[in-house]
């Protein structure tokens, strides 16, 4: 990853057994993948997600928004009645995806 040009603190994650009960999300950088996943005894059925997704710095997809509008489907609520914004619902997904790793 680091000659195709990601740095080695690029933010990165290893989802072990995405949506089994055993799942485990271990957070690490690209410089230290292949360390994390030695030590956690990762060696098949993973999701690596690397890049600034995993800082919580980014607006939440419109695709499942229920506070979004289209020509082809209404919102089913506001964002006032859901009590978030783009920005809080990402930062709950990042702490729910830290939690699961503890």
């Amino acid at each position: 990853m680091i000659e195709g040009g990601y740095s080695e603190d690029t933010p990165a994650a290893i989802v072990y057994k995405a949506t089994w009960p055993e799942q485990k999300v271990l957070r690490c950088t690209v410089g230290t993948l292949e360390q994390t996943a030695r030590e956690a005894d990762v060696t098949k059925t993973a999701l690596i997600v690397v890049g600034e997704v995993l800082d919580g710095t980014y607006e939440r997809s419109k695709l499942y928004d229920p506070t979004f509008t289209t020509e082809f489907r209404q919102a089913s609520c506001s964002k006032k009645e859901l009590g978030q914004t783009g920005e809080n619902q990402s930062t709950e997904m990042r702490q729910e995806a830290e939690g699961q790793s503890k």
